[in-house]
């Protein structure tokens, strides 16, 4: 039959000694027995043996046999068997195995009620078996015939630690002591930890679940419980019971997730033998992950150098990109860039930075040089450059270089370099040498512009430029004494050889076509003198030569045949701003003579607007300027840039500020290109363009010296029909008149006395307005001395300065204001006409009114005041101020400042009950100042209806005034 293990459940259980006393039922159990079975024939009960001097530890069975009566010769006996060595068999006599123990000397004892017991003592059971549970049943051959089959008890399996278990739990006659002896005896047995090689030896309770025991640390693992050696069971410590008499646990270890490691970033200095840390942005450094997890970081690194930007490069022979994480945290793997600090310079406003002259990088960019010494400062400061690079040749040997090493830039195609050089040396041929076949030789005191093909060094297959102390002849080196200075030194692109053109290119807005000539006989024939373009201008240097300078080819002639062309272009360098230019007739022939090209105005990036003239009836094919003269051996070295070439006809020149000027006076377009000019002249003895004695901020003015006589003086005046063109009848002309004549003189045109006669104030600017249709009219401009003067033989200058045109209704003539019409003046609004008293007449001079007239211009009043004795303008408010009784009055007046303001009063009302005097004068900028006039409080109220002011000085025979008045406002408070 197969065996079923069943739990036992003891009544009771007595330590006493040797012999442990025990009754109690066991519930029934299958019975395998033969036809014969004998009643109650069964294992019925286990108690403890608890062991003494005598007897082993161990358990005894109680077999029943009941009431039945054994024949003679009837045998018996118990089969005991471990349990798992029995596995599904029947423990029967039948069964063969080498643990299976048979006793057959049982001693049956007869119990009151008749029944039989035997009892089995197992005894001196090794500890470490007291969790094994031993299957056992009895047998018996109750007939003494061997014909039948034994009769079989049930089988019981039961261990000590069972048996002891349920006595400790169940036993109410136990006291504490014996509960404790009974547990350490049978059901405390050893717990064992294994944490690798480190063994934990602690104690458990059978049929217990043990106390928990500390987690152990292991560095980069995370505990993961005890389980058996196999790994394959987790020891649960709330539900997993000791079973066994030495419990083995292992414990059991995951990878950590969170084991450190770090990743450095190092830049290599000194040659790479230094490793330096570095940090970098957004970069972690120290991280964690699994432990023993295979680590690369190659991408990241390439990254990382790629943040880094331009000057880095990985080096993967020093870098660690790989490796595993150990345990204990210490891995730790390297990103190594290779640092190239020029070319990390070389970002943002640097990003086309050759050399650095304007920091301590410059200093690494020397090299090569004999006897050398240079050094880093900044007290030769090129513009806004920070600093420069000082190079100290010392003054011995005959061939001091210096070599400036631009450290591998890749050049682009068409890339130039751009830099200043100061040549602080004794030497005059000093050069800087580009590759070997271009240099610039670099003038003495001065900051010399060195721009260069890129192509010159590259195709020389060197990466450096060279300073190079030349002998006179350029042959040998010879001995440089003193320092040169650089500034950082740039590369752009767009480099254009235009001495080697061959196809079209452009100035400006014009196009030119083929090489251009640069005329130039520089002092060694290897010196640069290469003819380039560079964006939209040309640029050359001129060294001596008759006329060095440019010379170009218009890819379109010129078609003057109809009308004067003018050609206009913007330079700047060279040393004179006067350009000569000789044209080409359209066979290539150079017309007689040369033209001037005139300043026309200076523009704000330094550059200056020049013009000449192509006279009416030519065609021209190519121009040359020349910007030092025809004076043979001139020039010494200067740089000239060209832009901005432009052929239009007359009103071409008229943009921008110029938009309404007629004659320019403020150059030498005026009188040199013709605009104007004399036919012949009486008692005019010069006439020239000049810088002297310039109106307001305008560059210039036109000259004429006068001679005084008792003749008038004048001279023809032949204008440009573009200029009358430029002009309608309506329009006027406002312009400047300057006389150093210390007596007031007389000028008008074409003997218009009346309509355009001006009386002018001695040594001041006289503001001359003129109507377009007098000027268009007039041959001639008349000055006359003989009015106040009966002098001769004195000589004095007479300056214009530029003509503009006004339209008519930029100009206000206010006497043509009726009484209704308003109009202001600053912060003050009048009505009608002003009354002007402001001369005598005398025949034939000033007898007409025009010189009277009041006008605005510009927002300013302007009238001028000849010799009388009560000269005065009086202007009508608008509206109408009261007054109040004992209430002081305020005039100020803002105008011009011709230095006499103080002869100033007048009147309100124009009564002399309510006269101004004059209070205070404060220079208020711009040849303007501010004057205050006072009108005294009365005693009875009244009303404000017009405003007059006085001229006191009037009253000289030898002086005239002219008010420029920019705005009066009448107050009873001082402004």
């Amino acid at each position: 039959m197969k065996n079923v293990k069943r739990k036992l459940a003891l009544a009771s259980i007595m330590l006493c000694g040797s012999v442990a006393l025990g009754l109690g039922s066991l519930s029934d159990a299958p019975v395998s027995a033969s036809a014969d079975t004998l009643d109650d024939f069964k294992v019925k009960s286990a108690s403890l043996r608890v062991p003494d001097a005598e007897y082993g530890a161990g358990i005894r069975f109680t077999i029943g046999m009941g009431n039945a009566e054994l024949a003679e010769g009837a045998t018996m006996g118990v089969l005991l068997i471990p349990t798992s060595s029995l596995g599904d068999n029947a423990l029967t006599l039948d069964f063969s195995h080498e643990d299976l123990r048979t006793y057959d000397n049982a001693q049956w004892k007869t119990l009151e009620d008749g029944t039989k017991e035997a009892y089995l003592h197992l005894y001196d059971v090794p500890a470490i078996q007291y969790t094994t549970d031993i299957s056992i049943c009895a047998y018996m051959d109750h007939d003494a015939d061997p014909v039948t089959d034994p009769i079989y008890t049930n089988v019981v399996s039961a261990s000590v630690a069972e048996v002891a278990d349920w006595a400790y739990c169940n036993d109410t006659t136990l006291d504490e002591e014996a509960k404790a002896t009974l547990q350490a005896t049978y059901l405390t047995y050893k717990v064992f930890y294994h944490n690798e090689d480190d063994v934990m030896e602690t104690t458990g309770i059978y049929n217990q679940t043990l106390t928990a025991v500390a987690e152990p640390v292991k560095v980069g693992y995370t505990f993961d419980g005890w389980w058996n050696q196999a790994g394959t069971h987790e020891w649960d410590f709330a539900t997993t019971k000791v079973s066994s008499t030495a419990t083995n646990l292992y414990a059991k270890w995951a990878p950590a997730t969170d084991t450190a490691y770090s990743v450095k970033v190092f830049e290599t200095t000194d040659g790479g033998n230094t490793q330096t840390e570095i940090s970098v942005a957004d970069f972690e450094v120290n991280r964690t992950g699994t432990t023993g997890a295979d680590l690369d970081i190659t991408a990241e690194a390439n990254a990382v150098v790629t943040k880094l930007g331009k000057g880095y490069t990985l080096n993967t022979e020093k870098s660690v990109l790989t490796g595993v994480i150990s345990a204990d945290g210490t891995t730790e793997l390297k990103i190594v860039v290779n640092f190239d600090e020029f070319a990390l310079a070389r970002v943002g406003e640097d990003a086309n930075t050759l050399l650095f002259f304007d920091r301590e990088l410059g200093v690494k960019q020397v090299t090569g040089a004999t006897g050398n010494s240079y050094g880093f400062v900044t007290d030769k400061k090129y513009g806004n450059e920070e600093g420069s690079l000082r190079i100290t040749f010392p003054n011995t040997g005959d061939h001091n270089t210096a070599d400036l090493d631009f450290k591998g830039y890749e050049f682009g195609e068409n890339d130039y370099i751009e830099f200043y050089v100061y040549n602080d040396t004794t030497t005059p041929t000093l050069s800087l040498m580009f590759g070997y076949s271009n240099s610039t030789q670099l003038i003495q005191g001065e900051w010399t512009r060195v721009v260069g093909n890129a192509s010159w060094i590259t195709g020389a297959g060197l990466n450096y430029f060279r300073f190079y102390g030349q002998a006179a002849n350029f042959g040998s080196g010879t001995n440089v004494d003193g320092s040169v200075y650089i500034s950082k030194v740039k590369v752009y692109s767009g480099f254009g050889d235009l001495s080697a053109a061959t196809g079209d290119w452009t100035i400006g807005e014009t196009t030119f076509t083929g090489a251009a000539v640069i005329n130039n006989n520089a002092p060694a024939s290897h010196l640069q003198k290469t003819l380039y373009q560079t964006g939209d201008a040309v640029t050359m240097r001129l060294w001596s030569h008759s006329y060095a300078g440019f010379e170009a080819t218009f890819k379109t002639n010129i078609d003057a045949t109809s009308e004067d062309k003018y050609v206009s272009f913007t330079a700047k360098g060279a040393d004179a701003d006067l350009f000569t230019v000789v044209m080409f007739n359209a066979s290539g022939s150079a017309f007689t003579g040369a033209t001037k090209a005139c300043v026309t105005r200076m523009e704000a990036n330094g550059y200056t607007t020049y013009v000449f003239r192509i006279a009416k009836g030519n065609t021209v094919s190519k121009f040359r300027i020349t910007p030092l003269g025809n004076t043979t051996e001139t020039g010494n070295g200067s740089e000239l840039i060209i832009s901005n070439c432009t052929i239009g006809d007359y009103s071409s020149l008229r943009t921008g500020e110029d938009a309404n000027t007629l004659f320019f006076m403020d150059s030498r377009l005026g009188p040199e290109l013709q605009q104007i000019y004399r036919k012949n002249q009486t008692n005019l003895y010069a006439a020239e363009y000049t810088t002297e004695m310039a109106y307001g901020n305008e560059r210039g003015s036109y000259k004429s010296t006068v001679s005084r006589s008792t003749q008038e003086s004048y001279h023809n005046m032949v204008w440009s029909q573009a200029d009358l063109d430029f002009l309608s009848d309506t329009d006027y002309v406002v312009f400047y008149l300057y006389s150093t004549y210390d007596k007031k003189i007389f000028f008008s045109f074409n003997r218009y006395y009346d309509t355009t006669g001006y009386e002018l104030m001695p040594n001041q600017w006289n503001r001359i307005i003129v109507s377009a249709k007098v000027l268009k009219t007039a041959t001639w401009t008349l000055i006359d001395t003989r009015m106040y003067s009966k002098e001769t033989g004195v000589y004095f200058d007479l300056y214009m300065s530029k003509f503009v045109r006004y339209t008519a209704d930029e100009v206000q003539k206010l006497e043509n204001k009726g009484s209704e019409d308003t109009w202001t003046l600053g912060s003050t609004t009048f009505v009608g006409a002003p009354n002007v008293v402001n001369g005598v007449t005398s025949t034939n001079y000033l007898a007409g009114t025009e010189h009277k007239k009041a006008y605005l211009v510009d927002g300013e009043l302007s009238v001028t005041f000849v010799r009388t004795s009560d000269g005065y303008i009086n202007l009508t408010l608008a509206e109408s101020i009261e007054v109040a009784a004992g209430t002081d009055v305020y005039v100020t007046v803002v105008m011009y400042d011709y230095g006499r303001l103080n002869k100033l009063n007048g009147y309100l009302n124009s009564s002399g009950s309510y006269a101004l005097s004059y209070v205070s004068h404060e220079d208020i900028g711009d040849g303007y100042a501010k004057v205050v006039f006072k009108c005294s409080a009365k005693d009875s109220a009244y009303t404000i209806t017009s405003v007059r002011l006085d001229v006191e000085d009037h009253t000289d025979s030898t002086m005239a005034t002219q008010l420029r008045i920019k705005d009066i406002a009448i107050t009873t408070k001082q402004a």
